[in-house]
């Protein structure tokens, strides 16, 4: 879902911070990965990848 309301709780709720642009670097590094793993999470319950690219489209992407 991108909603923004919901966005901004997650992001107060990993970081302890009220809004996304107040996030330094390491804060918004910490917010991403929990992104990245709650994607994973979610391609496993579904059985999809959950997001991630394979190693064939970086390849293809090359050139």
């Amino acid at each position: 879902n991108d909603n923004p309301n919901r966005i901004q709780g997650f992001v107060k709720r990993m970081s302890g911070i009220d809004r996304i642009e107040w996030l330094n670097k390491k804060q918004c590094a910490v917010v991403i990965e929990a992104l990245k793993k709650m994607a994973a999470r979610r391609g496993e319950e579904d059985g999809t990848d959950g997001g991630k690219e394979t190693e064939t489209h970086d390849a293809a992407r090359e050139g």
